[in-house]
């Protein structure tokens, strides 16, 4: 039991910084804001950041180049906006946690290196993490969540086990644990092709398999292609037996995913719907140009998008068009601060990262936003390939995580604003940091 303890808290030689950072953005942050309401531990992600970066910068060495100088520039651009064109104090205080933190806590991780992070430990932890939301995902689906006071009863993004819990429906973290979960099951999958699994592997499977299975995310379809796209390598191109059996695999997931919605017992607005009528809601909430609802401030995905178009691109002022309102200026939750962009509005502006960054920082700052993730997605795809099992293994993971960087964006606002979603980014970087380490070894 000690050990299994030692495992969740990531207490293993030189991991134990990187344990201790995850164990607290993925599981005690979002447990204790969610159980006790105290919304303030949510600013332990950002310092947890700051004292990570800050580790990594003190055991590591500084390495620069062309490629890293264009991960620079949103950073740099980040700061700019923060002194010149972020207004008022309140609007400054949140843009410190939300944008300026973590931009340059995560350009630190990516300009320095460190010695070669120990990977076991790591890839126990996170399976035990799994492991451990199923007693959340019990509690919040059949107690919390039925004892909430919405009509959004049992939506999808109240399920998110230790990633933050809203009891109320909306602003959870489910995007971020179904993203988890995927992770986790990738690397156990990538173990098993090649030298198989143990039974606490097997055991995170069922875990896994269930928690997902009570979600009503569609993203969860997504996700299952980019699975199968982090674990595809050229050689099972040419594989008939490996593309069939997958590709059968992930028709039946898939499938099997949307009959349930139909079954599912909602108490609120998707109460009592066929397959056929749920697909027709999804339909409407992604695509219906006239979905604002003034109650929830909920504004589809599509829709906040138009509204930026029509507000700033055809009728808005060039310079915020360019630069933006200033930070976390759209944020629903700086409605009663007059500087912000949502002052006095119900409508949620940006319902999803792109939206938020093309009101907050404007185009030019998303065109850099977008720069930092499509280089640090190449930089990883590009990176010479290890030999060694345990890193083929949680680069599977990694995979995973730089592939949903290219649609999380315009799906949710999890990578700007989650400390968990923070700590899948950490994941990100050791296994960059280790190929790295490889690499300079062999040369």
């Amino acid at each position: 039991m000690v050990n299994v303890c030692r495992d969740i808290l990531g207490i293993n030689g030189n991991y134990t910084p990187y344990g201790i950072f995850i164990f607290l953005n993925i599981i005690a942050i979002g447990t204790v804001s969610s159980y006790f309401g105290v919304s303030q531990v949510y600013w332990l992600g950002p310092i947890s950041l700051v004292l990570i970066s800050t580790y990594w910068t003190m055991k590591g060495r500084f390495s620069f180049n062309a490629s890293k100088l264009m991960l620079a520039l949103f950073p740099i651009f980040v700061l700019l906006s923060y002194i010149f064109n972020t207004p008022g104090s309140e609007l400054k205080v949140v843009a410190f946690k939300d944008y300026v933190i973590p931009s340059v806590s995560l350009l630190v991780l990516s300009v320095f290196s460190v010695s070669y992070i120990s990977i076991e430990p790591l890839y126990i932890q996170l399976r035990w993490i799994s492991i451990l939301q199923i007693p959340f995902v019990l509690e919040q689906y059949f107690i919390s969540s039925r004892n909430g006071s919405t009509d959004r009863l049992l939506d999808w993004d109240m399920i998110s086990g230790t990633f933050g819990f809203n009891p109320e429906g909306g602003g959870g973290n489910s995007s971020t644990f179904v993203l988890f979960q995927f992770l986790v099951l990738a690397m156990i999958i990538s173990k098993n092709r090649l030298y198989g699994v143990s039974r606490f592997d097997f055991l995170a499977i069922c875990c896994i398999i269930f928690s997902i299975a009570i979600v009503e995310a569609k993203i969860l379809v997504v996700l299952i292609v980019l699975v199968f796209l982090s674990l595809l390598k050229i050689k099972d191109i040419f594989n008939p037996k490996f593309m069939s059996l997958s590709l059968i695999l992930m028709t039946t997931a898939i499938g099997v995913g949307l009959l349930s919605y139909q079954n599912k017992s909602f108490d609120g607005e998707s109460s009592g719907l066929s397959t056929g009528e749920y697909l027709d809601k999804v339909v409407v909430d992604y695509f219906d140009t006239e979905v604002v609802n003034f109650e929830t401030a909920e504004v589809s995905r599509v829709d906040a998008i138009k509204i930026w178009i029509d507000d700033v691109y055809y009728f808005g002022e060039q310079y915020e068009f360019l630069f933006g309102y200033g930070l976390t200026s759209s944020k629903y939750s700086n409605r009663e601060v007059i500087e912000a962009v949502s002052y006095a509005t119900f409508i949620n502006f940006a319902s999803n990262q792109i939206t938020t960054y093309l009101w907050d920082v404007g185009l030019l700052g998303s065109i850099l936003a977008f720069v930092f993730l499509l280089v640090m997605t190449i930089k990883f795809f590009t990176t010479v390939p290890s030999n060694n099992y345990e890193m083929i293994v949680v680069s599977s993971g990694a995979k995973l995580v730089c592939l949903s960087l290219t649609i999380y964006p315009f799906y949710s606002s999890v990578f700007h604003s989650s400390s968990a979603a923070h700590a899948l980014l950490l994941f990100l970087f050791i296994v960059l940091n280790n190929f790295e380490v490889e690499r300079r070894v062999w040369k």
